[in-house]
């Protein structure tokens, strides 16, 4: 995941940004309004672009994933308020996707609550960039490590389109910050059918997108709040993966800290999540790890900006 600590901008960028926007959505209006149809999709492809691509301070509270960590995993935080606030500076395409990732869920269970102030954060500025144009907007952004399976981070920043809308709509991708998959573990298989060796692969860049071994140790073997977050990333995704977090316990502790350990956990059961969701698609969806693997989109995000009148 892209580092939420990001530098600070200035009060010209922030501004800057909101130009930025309504302008690039002064284009798609053309299209959406006009009677003439002919607008080039192009220019509504760069004018997507220029929008993902405008700069946003955002600043949000983590308050939301400390309860969720005192009130499961008998953690006691002594932080609240001002002290839980983090400021996440970049594109706003890339902030979008941020979130997208840290909204992730298995089967349905959402893994963090740590997306939720920065999601709303972001809807607001947002909606309160575009107050004075003549359209609506959404942008949504949606992330899976693989086609197909029940493993997904979404999200909807902005309004939602009437069902009788005349909507223009443009898709683009940014990176998620995760790791891509090599496709030499195909080298791995033990028959034609075996889809494991691309689980595996995806469920290793998964992991360590969600949690960076090395940043993550440096973190377990401290105190403070990273120590907090980052064990409540270990805990609620051991328990929504296993339905317990008590086996990784022995490697969150700052004296016996092993974030490769518990990452080789992590992975090895989201791998065997993967493995039975790809059998289950084997033959509907695919119809070999060939496939799958070409499917395979663990390292970035679609983003779909709409806007209508």
């Amino acid at each position: 995941m892209n580092d939420v600590d990001r530098a600070i901008s200035t009060v010209a960028d922030a501004t800057l940004a909101i130009v930025l926007i309504v302008a690039a959505m002064g284009v798609l209006v053309v299209f959406v309004e006009g009677d003439d149809r002919k607008h080039d999709p192009v220019e509504s492809k760069q004018t997507a672009q220029t929008v993902t691509a405008s700069t946003m301070n955002t600043t949000y509270n983590l308050s939301d994933a400390v309860a969720h960590l005192d009130e499961h995993y008998s953690y006691y935080s002594p932080y609240e308020g001002d002290q839980l606030e983090r400021i996440s500076h970049g594109p706003i395409g890339t902030q979008i996707a941020d979130v997208a990732v840290a909204n992730v869920a298995i089967a349905g269970e959402t893994v963090s609550r740590e997306g939720e102030d920065y999601e709303a954060v972001l809807d607001e500025q947002l909606q309160a960039a575009l107050v004075a144009s003549q359209f609506d907007t959404q942008i949504s952004a949606y992330w899976t490590p693989l086609n197909g399976v029940d493993v997904e981070g979404v999200v909807e920043i902005g309004q939602t389109p009437p069902h009788d809308a005349d909507v223009s709509t443009t898709t683009v991708t940014v990176a998620s910050g995760f790791p891509n998959v090599d496709a030499s573990v195909l080298g791995e298989r033990n028959n034609e059918t075996d889809y494991r060796p691309v689980a595996k692969a995806v469920a290793d860049a998964t992991v360590e997108g969600y949690l960076p071994e090395l940043e993550s140790q440096r973190a377990l073997e401290s105190s403070g709040l990273d120590y907090l977050l980052t064990t409540y990333r270990y805990n609620r995704l051991a328990t929504v993966l296993v339905g317990h977090s008590d086996d990784i316990e022995q490697w969150l502790t700052p004296s016996e800290a092993n974030a490769s350990a518990a990452n080789e956990y992590l992975s090895d059961h989201l791998a065997t999540v993967l493995v039975d969701q790809l059998e289950m698609l084997h033959g509907d969806v695919y119809d070999n790890p060939e496939e799958a693997l070409e499917s395979v989109s663990v390292s970035e995000v679609t983003l779909t900006v709409r806007t209508w009148t």
